[in-house]
């Protein structure tokens, strides 16, 4: 499945903020967790950082 860079964007902000309000996960674990699966899914650094640049 395709998905638009802003759904994406959309859904990891969604999992940020669910790991770590929620679950309590610390912040920078989150971020590490989310960057992994990201590179897993074959996303490219440079769209990685624009992802998760403005989670921290």
């Amino acid at each position: 499945m395709i998905i638009s860079k802003d759904e994406l964007s959309s859904r990891v902000k969604e999992a940020y903020f669910e790991m770590v309000h929620y679950s309590g996960f610390p912040e920078k674990d989150v971020l590490n967790i989310i960057k992994g699966q990201l590179m897993m899914d074959g996303i490219d650094n440079e769209t990685i950082e624009e992802l998760t640049g403005g989670l921290k």
